[in-house]
């Protein structure tokens, strides 16, 4: 493999190079899933560039909703309006962007925001199609955030020991091991909130996609290694028992969105197998670190549609850094750090 070239100073230790010391579900996902896909998106940090309009979508729905709950629709909407002002749709090339972000003034953040490529009007007026054809559009952006806010929701948030409310919660703890340089590992990540349903308390997050929301979305989070962390977490933060997560999907198709609600249960003794399981695979990753070797795992090249290295990993080695370089950039990744 070359020699790392691109990584986050903050998650990656100074004394041995590869050595990741802060554990996010991702990164641990990742590394279990294939090394070489570990060593690529979170060693080298690259991304595909087709994909950044995907990855943001997602990033600016989360904090919008942020705002919404921290402060109302207007600031959520508004942000999401600005966020968005170069992704009205992928293939118009408009920025008629909102300069007065701060002032939250619904007469100018709302005036004239239309696609120019499309010469639809994107708000008030929502109408019941994407204008170009793609679900990942500022049109169904703002849609999803609008009908979102308006669902009934029965979980309630609860407030932490400072009666601050439980939301956009990032947590950093020990994981309990050292590494073989005397440095800690930890585990890392950030909770969209914690609240009370039917007498218990959850975790709670979002989930977006493309695919039909039903018992087949859910089922496949149990098991699944985020589930179990943010689980723990929710603990560690609250110092409560939490009953597991509760994921809220999130069905973004062409001309609806469709909204749907799990539950995802965790026993204290699935936690703790969890967390040890979690250990022994990250003693596995420092040992590759040690030997500078990413395996690769080509049984799962194909799953979940394909991996987005797959282009990359099936050609000859002499050759890849050219194609990561002419198809993909590096962009500064750091668990411990909300995007």
């Amino acid at each position: 493999m070359n020699t790392p070239v691109y990584k986050s100073s903050g998650a990656f230790s100074d004394k041995s190079p590869g050595l990741q010391l802060i554990w996010d579900s991702t990164s641990l996902g990742l590394f279990k899933t294939c090394p070489r896909k570990y060593y690529y998106s979170m060693i080298e940090g690259w991304e595909p560039r087709a994909g950044a309009i995907h990855l943001r979508f997602g990033i600016i729905l989360h904090k919008a909703l942020e705002l919404w709950e921290k402060q109302d629709d207007i600031a959520a909407i508004a942000y999401a309006l600005l966020a968005s002002s170069d992704i009205v749709c992928p293939r118009c090339s408009t920025r008629r962007a909102v300069t007065e972000a701060e002032s939250l003034d619904p007469e100018k953040l709302f005036a004239g925001l239309h696609c120019d490529g499309c010469d639809e009007e994107i708000y008030p007026q929502f109408v019941p199609m994407d204008p170009c054809g793609t679900t990942k559009s500022r049109f169904n952006l703002i849609r999803t955030i609008v009908w979102y806010m308006d669902s009934p929701d029965a979980a309630t948030t609860i407030r932490l020991d400072d009666g601050t409310p439980a939301l956009e919660l990032s947590f950093l703890f020990d994981s309990g091991i050292t590494s073989r340089t005397g440095e800690s590992f930890l585990f890392s990540g950030h909770l969209d909130r914690v609240a009370e349903y039917a007498g218990a308390l959850w975790t709670l997050d979002r989930k977006t996609t493309g695919s039909t929301i039903g018992s087949n979305f859910f089922e496949k989070f149990s098991p699944d290694n985020q589930m179990s962390l943010y689980t723990l977490a929710g603990k560690v933060v609250t110092h409560r028992k939490i009953s597991g997560v509760i994921v809220d999907g999130m069905q973004i198709a062409q001309g609806f969105t469709r909204f749907a609600r799990g539950f995802v249960s965790r026993t204290p003794a699935q936690i703790e197998e969890w967390r040890g399981d979690a250990l022994e695979w990250i003693d596995a990753a420092e040992t590759a670190a040690e030997r500078q070797s990413w395996p690769m795992n080509d049984t799962a090249c194909n799953l979940y549609g394909g991996c987005k290295f797959r282009g990359i990993c099936s050609k000859d080695p002499s050759v890849r850094q050219t194609f990561l370089q002419s198809n993909f950039e590096q962009r500064l990744w750091d668990p411990s750090v909300r995007r």
